[in-house]
């Protein structure tokens, strides 16, 4: 078993004394530091402005109910401003993996962030899992 673990340690050795291998790790890890925090951004962005609209759109309706039925006007939920979106932070775990703390705010009681594995590819990114977050 020694034997075989040493083994492989050495092939790694020999794998990072190459330049053009760490050059390419440098490479991706890079890219996809980079490319996942722009991509994971402008899907929370998006989210984020989906959720505001249908949360803008029930507070409308409610308070045309509201005027109709002569009662008072509820007090909006969705935020005056549009919704607010972000990436505080991220780090690439292995090429393509990013570790992120994120959030978005559409409104009063109406939010969701905290720490999460996203998976990063050319054309978008995913999110896999929330390690631990927050939701209001």
């Amino acid at each position: 078993m020694k034997e075989r673990i040493d083994r492989v340690l050495g092939r790694i050795v020999s794998l990072c004394r190459r330049p053009t291998v760490l050059i390419v790790l440098a490479a991706l890890y890079g890219a996809t530091c980079v490319g996942g925090w722009v991509s994971h951004a402008k899907e929370l962005d998006d989210r984020a402005e989906r959720l505001w609209r249908a949360l803008h759109q029930a507070d409308t309706e409610l308070a045309a109910t509201a005027a109709k039925l002569g009662g008072p006007v509820p007090r909006a939920n969705a935020r005056r401003n549009g919704p607010c979106a972000g990436v505080d932070w991220c780090f690439p775990l292995l090429p393509g993996v990013l570790i992120a703390d994120s959030y978005y705010v559409t409104g009063r009681l109406s939010g969701e962030g905290g720490v999460k594995i996203i998976v990063y590819w050319r054309l978008g990114s995913r999110e896999l899992t929330t390690l631990w977050g927050w939701i209001s």
